[in-house]
């Protein structure tokens, strides 16, 4: 067996919405009341960013274009058009 890691999350309720901040073993990290997630993600938010920024690069040189029609988000990479539009 392998030792049980502790690890700090931010549990949101979803009726609620109230923010709890927790040191959950492995064993105990996930509940059907409440959402966890990571403390910080910009690290993964810029290593996805880079991502994109990478598949422009390579789809553009070979004649194709993405666009963002996302509602709302942070993804700046593309070029952003209304969905109702395309």
């Amino acid at each position: 067996m392998y030792p049980s890691r502790v690890a700090t999350y931010e549990t949101v309720t979803k009726s609620t919405g109230a923010k709890h901040v927790r040191n959950l073993d492995d064993n105990n990290r996930f509940s059907s009341y409440s959402q966890l997630q990571p403390e910080d993600l910009s690290h993964v938010n810029n290593e996805i960013t880079k991502s994109h920024i990478a598949a422009k690069r390579i789809v553009y040189d070979q004649g194709v274009n993405i666009y963002n029609a996302t509602v709302g988000g942070s993804l700046e990479v593309y070029p952003r058009v209304s969905l109702l539009e395309i």
